[in-house]
């Protein structure tokens, strides 16, 4: 995901943090929550999509 965002630094500056939470969040395969919304949205510019799990949240259950 973070590739996918241009890199670690990229990803830092579009999750509004620093490139080395970004390297730390490589490290875990774990992104800071709090940047969950920003890189969804710079993702969904780029027509991509990454599972919540990433960032630790529970997708909720689907309706039909």
């Amino acid at each position: 995901m973070i590739d996918a965002l241009g890199g670690t630094c990229a990803a830092a500056r579009i999750g509004e943090s620093l490139p080395q939470s970004m390297a730390n969040a490589r490290a875990s395969n774990r992104l800071p929550y709090p940047t969950f919304l920003l890189m969804n949205e710079a993702l969904s510019a780029l027509g991509k999509c990454a599972d919540p799990r990433l960032w630790g949240i529970k997708p909720g259950k689907r309706r039909v």
